[in-house]
């Protein structure tokens, strides 16, 4: 399941470099990039997010396709919610009633970004990552869980990441942007 993981634009300076932090934080330094690079995203990432997080998210990233999207809603939203069974309405509320918070680690490292699921820490998706610019990066793993080279935009701010997918896939969208991911080393 992969559907649980993306981030969101942060334009850089123009100068080809990229404020990660401000300079009032501990955690702030300026990071210089350069096409391919993924330095700004190296390192653990950690996103805690709810079952009402992840359905909303879903619901959001389907329905900006019309009637298709809301089609797709229906068939799949109970594969991102993940409490008591039986659910009669399709709504955030009923679909994640009882359901505990989870949380997944994003690692990045040697030109791979993997994600871990919680728990149990498996590895979930593992896809080679380039950054196209201060604050884009595309993914790509041969097919096993995104359709080919998925393209994804972020913004850093001290240890926050928020990632934003910039195409049509809602279960790849949903991972990414149902929450921040917070840095962990």
């Amino acid at each position: 399941m992969i559907g649980l993981v993306l981030l969101e634009a942060a334009c850089g300076n123009g100068s080809g470099s990229s404020q990660v932090g401000s300079p009032s934080t501990s955690a702030g330094r300026t990071v210089e990039t350069s096409t391919g690079s993924v330095e700004p995203l190296m390192g653990v990432w950690r996103q805690d997010y709810s079952c009402e997080q992840s359905v909303r998210t879903f619901h959001r990233l389907t329905f900006e396709h019309g009637a298709d999207g809301r089609a797709r809603y229906t068939r799949y939203v109970r594969d991102f919610a993940w409490g008591m069974k039986g659910a009669t309405e399709l709504t955030p509320e009923a679909l994640c009633k009882g359901a505990p918070d989870r949380y997944l680690l994003m690692k990045v490292a040697d030109g791979r970004l993997t994600f871990f699921d919680g728990p149990n820490h498996e590895a979930d998706l593992q896809a080679s990552i380039e950054l196209v610019n201060d604050h884009t990066f595309t993914l790509n793993d041969g097919d096993q869980n995104l359709g080919g080279t998925e393209t994804f935009t972020f913004r850093i701010e001290g240890d926050r990441l928020t990632v934003r997918i910039r195409g049509e896939d809602e279960w790849s969208g949903t991972a990414f942007e149902q929450a921040q991911f917070v840095r962990v080393s």
